[in-house]
């Protein structure tokens, strides 16, 4: 375990824990200390990047393209990506990024909330 290679702190990224292993089984396992059995700290992140590169690719992409990228995809003319079977599908709005699940195809929503309380738990 990380305990015992010595890790202070483990990184954790709120995007991928929401898809699997789910929150709820965080949850019901008392968080994630007691999912994983760690009793050092852990850092989470809201998962934003990896959101953003399902809407728009990676960012080196977008950052290459000054803007482009965004706007062709919004006109549905963008090249498809390599995760095409999840591209065009996320709906990104003030409030929400709306998603299909890559491991079951289910919808995923992500909220400020919604990360934040996914990190709490």
């Amino acid at each position: 375990t990380a305990d015992d290679t010595g890790q202070q702190l483990v990184f954790s990224n709120t995007y991928h824990l929401l898809l699997h292993p789910g929150p709820d089984i965080i949850r019901d396992a008392g968080g994630i200390h007691k999912f994983t059995g760690r009793n050092q700290p852990f850092i989470t992140d809201s998962g934003g990047f990896q959101v953003f590169s399902l809407k728009y690719g990676g960012v080196t992409e977008s950052l290459e393209s000054k803007g482009e990228l965004k706007r062709a995809n919004t006109r549905n003319k963008i090249k498809p990506h390599w995760r095409s079977d999840v591209m065009g599908k996320v709906k990104v709005t003030e409030d929400e990024v709306i998603f299909k699940s890559y491991r079951d195809g289910s919808k995923v929503v992500l909220s400020p909330e919604s990360s934040i309380q996914a990190q709490k738990d």
